[in-house]
């Protein structure tokens, strides 16, 4: 050896996962989270940090086994429960949903649907105060923002009538369908639609005279569900985390063969451009403003408005559930986005700065 001194850079190591909640916490993004990263049947990282709200009322930490309303991620709950509907009654996805509703024109698919290709951009929370009974022709009367297969303009609209056609296939409502076909296959006991326990469900937004808790927070889910009794199928499960991540698992690695493989194939390799990156049927794909750069090719995800995510990989088997109140007590607070990415780019194996 020379004797020359050689000054080595510290290695810097990325936040843990925790660390990345509780900076969110700090910024105000959301007053509590739980975060549950896997890969196939291994536990990454179970994490619960905050409380479920600001004031008195609500300062209780949040754990492992909070519940929060998945919002939109609830889409995908409702995007298996058709494919297995589907599947039964050998109906393919080219089907049209005129065949089911004639007031909808031919050119519309059920893929169309499960891609938010279908054209329909009509915002079906415009029909909060309609009669259940006037909305699917309401939605019809309305002008397609383009022709079906031109693009991706994403709406609640699109699983509302998916979730319709399951149950016209079915006989029964989504939410049956989603209990004998999912939760109940896989034992998710604490996944539901109005859970009963409000002591451990973390509380939305507030509103005149209140705040919305175990009350499901999309406008026209909770109306659909007050009118019907049923999920709307665009919004409304309840659920902890571990319990997204268990039905995720039927997407990363075909847990309990509750799909067929080529549903899940198809899901992942049909691709509609969709702004910088894709959607297939009902997931995201290739998404790194949540999903992060060090996602590999094939990530797909889901965001909820309420503050949910859930990104997975089905070649690695990485599922990654981060669920938060960030519309707690408003819509209005920091972007929680950034810290979900860093998550997932914790959880990919790399490390990535807000």
């Amino acid at each position: 050896m020379s004797g020359e001194f050689i000054r080595c850079q510290p290695m810097i190591q990325p936040l843990s996962p925790r660390a990345i909640l509780e900076d969110g916490i700090a910024a105000r993004a959301f007053p509590g989270a739980v975060c549950h990263l896997s890969r196939r049947d291994e536990i990454l990282c179970h994490e619960a940090a905050g409380s479920l709200g600001y004031d008195a009322l609500f300062d209780v930490p949040a754990t492992r086994e909070t519940i929060y309303d998945l919002a939109s991620v609830t889409k995908i709950y409702t995007l298996t429960a058709a494919l297995c509907m589907l599947r039964d009654a050998k109906i393919a996805l080219e089907t049209s949903i005129h065949a089911f509703y004639p007031v909808f024109d031919a050119e519309i698919t059920l893929e169309h649907l499960m891609a938010h290709a279908s054209g329909i951009s009509f915002p079906i929370q415009a029909l909060e105060k309609v009669a259940a009974n006037e909305w699917i022709e309401r939605i019809a009367a309305e002008p397609r923002a383009d022709a079906p297969g031109n693009s991706v303009l994403y709406s609640c609209t699109n699983l509302f009538l998916l979730a319709r056609v399951a149950e016209s296939v079915a006989g029964v409502s989504l939410d049956e369908i989603i209990e004998t076909r999912i939760l109940n296959p896989l034992g998710l006991q604490n996944t539901s639609f109005a859970p009963s326990d409000l002591d451990n469900v973390a509380p939305t937004e507030f509103y005149e005279g209140g705040v919305w808790r175990g009350v499901v927070h999309d406008e026209a889910a909770r109306s659909w569900r007050v009118q019907t009794g049923t999920c709307a199928g665009n919004a409304g499960i309840f659920a902890p985390a571990a319990e997204v991540a268990r039905f995720a698992q039927i997407w990363s690695h075909n847990e309990g063969g509750i799909l067929h493989p080529d549903d899940i194939t198809r899901a992942f390799t049909t691709r509609y451009a969709e702004n910088e990156y894709w959607r297939g049927l009902g997931f995201q794909l290739d998404a790194p403003f949540y999903m992060s750069d060090q996602a590999p090719r094939g990530t797909a995800g889901h965001l909820g408005f309420t503050g949910p995510s859930l990104v997975l990989n089905p070649q690695s088997g990485h599922v990654a559930v981060v669920l938060n109140n960030r519309v707690h007590p408003t819509r209005n607070g920091p972007n929680r986005l950034p810290f979900q990415r860093q998550i997932s780019a914790w959880m990919f194996g790399g490390d990535e700065e807000a």
